[in-house]
Formats: structure tokens, C-alpha cells, sequence
């Protein structure tokens, strides 16, 4: 194991007691549903919800009066709103699933992503340049019905790096109004009804307590 060596002491106390305001890793999340065969629009940020697995978005839909986020990743996410990590498709029948559904929501239905703070507008950029935190690495094993088919799928990052990174050149001030919206010319039809997630990645600025 590398342990990176503090330069000083000086250097040590600033890290055990930063001086304000201190700059930490932050990841913002929302998430929104999206209705089988009829969403067109998602959008995320503009309203608090009690439900911390879902949102971390300050009480008021807006960053505190003393904080701000530099942006350096937007990451999209998606999962059953049932909470099932696959479904079966009949044998013979047209392809459908999960791997099928999120093909569709984050590239086959040429989805757009707007960000918006204030009323200036970022974007409209596509879906499918923004990947997914992250997920399991997954092997299903199990009994299934003659000509049913298990699927599973993950919008996890795939090979290479760079890919809807902002790097920090957009920042959400205090106590702005901000916003993420996901568009889709025409509704999709999927197996069921999917949670989106975006999450805001970058460095969060605060004062210290």
C-alpha cells in the first residue's frame, strides 16, 4: 500500500483543521421515473424529496448560501422501478428486457440532456455520452421456463476515460435555481416503468463550521 507523506507540519494541520471555505468531492443526486410508453421529458433538481435514496438535493432545491458545485461529471443510471435485476421475454417473441429497455433510454431513442442554471441553457448534449456510476459485475444463475430468457443489463462505464467529463468549467452558485432535463423525441416502449437517476459529480465549496 502507497502512503502519499504529508509535506510539513504545517501541511498536516492544514489538513486535520482546513481553513474555510474547504473544498470536498461531492456527488448531487436526483431521481425521476420514467412511465413505460409515456415520458418524453424528465426533470430532475427542481423540487426536495424526504427520500435520501433518491435525492440528496438540498431543502429548497437550491445550494446553500455558502456553497457552490464545479461540475466535473454527469453520470445517468437506471434500474426497475419494480427493484428486479431482470425480467423474461417469451421465445419467439420480439427482443425485450432490460438490456433491450436501457438500449432504447440511453441511445436507441436519441435522448438529450439539458442543463440549465438560471435561465442559461448547457446543451442540449446526447444521453449516451454520459455513463453510469457504476454497478455490479453479475453472473445469473437459476431454473428458468422453456423459451423464457433472463436478462440483465447496466449502463456501467465502458472502456476508455473523458467521456462527459466537464472538468469544472460549469459551477452552480449559491442559491440558484438549476436543472437537468432528459428529453426523448417519442415515448418508448419498454418492459416496465424504469427509475433514472443523474447524478452531479465535482468539488463542493463550503465554509467550514
Amino acid at each position: 500500500m502507497n502512503i502519499v507523506q504529508p509535506l510539513n507540519w504545517k501541511d498536516i494541520q492544514q489538513r486535520v483543521a482546513p481553513q474555510s471555505p474547504e473544498g470536498v468531492p461531492w456527488w448531487l443526486y436526483n431521481t425521476q421515473t420514467y412511465t413505460d410508453n409515456a415520458s418524453t421529458k424528465l426533470t430532475f433538481f427542481t423540487a426536495t424529496d424526504s427520500n435520501e435514496d433518491l435525492t440528496n438535493l438540498p431543502s429548497g432545491g437550491v445550494l446553500p448560501a455558502d456553497q457552490c458545485l464545479f461540475i466535473h461529471n454527469i453520470y445517468i443510471d437506471y434500474f426497475l422501478a419494480a427493484g428486479t435485476a431482470f425480467v423474461t421475454a417469451g421465445a419467439g417473441a420480439a427482443v425485450t428486457g432490460v438490456v433491450d429497455d436501457i438500449g432504447l433510454l440511453h441511445l436507441g431513442g436519441r435522448g438529450r440532456l439539458l442543463l440549465k442554471i438560471r435561465s442559461k441553457d448547457y446543451g442540449p448534449w446526447p444521453i449516451s455520452a454520459f455513463q453510469g456510476l457504476g454497478s455490479l459485475n453479475m453472473v445469473i444463475n437459476g431454473t428458468q421456463a422453456a423459451g423464457a430468457d433472463l436478462q440483465a443489463a447496466t449502463n456501467a462505464q465502458g472502456v476508455g476515460s473523458g467521456r462527459g467529463a466537464l472538468g469544472g468549467a460549469i459551477v452552480i452558485p449559491p442559491q440558484t435555481s438549476f436543472q437537468v432535463s432528459l428529453l426523448w423525441p417519442a415515448a418508448i416502449n419498454l418492459t416496465a416503468d424504469y427509475r433514472v437517476r443523474v447524478t452531479l459529480h465535482g468539488a463542493l465549496y463550503r465554509n467550514i463550521q
